[in-house]
């Protein structure tokens, strides 16, 4: 298990780490200064604008936070629209995933392909990275995760298979719904371990 772990989060911290200084520096040399200056623009200006579009989930999840709270039946449904608000941030952060590295995609060529898929790969995660930072919690960095996976997919298929659009979909879909439910089942773990502490609690106090 361990030696499976480190396979997964040894490639993405270096890519993490370097794909980024090194499509900068690679498209600077290759004078795609337009796509450098919008792959910026993308990093400083997406946290905000991706927070705009999570407003929507935002909203849902103010009514789960209450019921929450609450104990039987209040706790179920609050669970059920946190569900909600939860999978609205599965979305933003795909569409904003798949729309990066569709629109630097497009802007490439055979001599800058390359390089414009790792550019794409730090516009798709950087805003998210960022604001996991900023929350600190374990369902945040379970997304951020999930996303650099289907990111980092995506850099593989696209680099070296004639993919379609449609399939690419599919699989960044499916890689990001798999983290979806991954955080779903550990809320609902979590849920259960407080429930069950609340009603020991209650006991001891009984």
């Amino acid at each position: 298990m361990q030696a499976l772990i480190s396979l997964i989060f040894l490639p993405l911290a270096l890519l993490n780490l370097l794909g980024g200084i090194v499509a900068g520096i690679w498209l600077a040399i290759l004078g795609e200064w337009a796509g450098i200056g919008l792959g910026i623009a993308g990093l400083l200006g997406g946290a905000l604008f991706c927070s705009l579009l999570l407003l929507p989930g935002f909203l849902i999840s103010i009514p789960a936070v209450f019921l929450l709270s609450k104990g039987g039946l209040g706790k179920f449904l609050g669970f059920i629209i946190g569900m909600i608000g939860l999978l609205w941030t599965y979305i933003v952060m795909s569409g904003w995933g798949m729309f990066a590295f569709d629109y630097f995609i497009k802007r490439a060529d055979a001599s800058s392909y390359i390089p414009y898929l790792l550019w794409a790969y730090g516009v798709a995660i950087g805003p998210w990275t960022y604001m996991a930072s900023k929350e600190q919690n374990d369902y945040s960095n379970i997304s951020v995760f999930f996303l650099q996976i289907a990111s980092a997919i995506s850099i593989i298929m696209i680099g070296l298979t004639n993919i379609t659009g449609i399939m690419m979909f599919v699989i960044f879909s499916g890689v990001m719904l798999f983290g979806y439910i991954v955080n779903l089942t550990l809320g609902g773990v979590m849920a259960l371990v407080e429930a069950k502490q609340h009603r020991h609690n209650m006991e001891a106090e009984g």
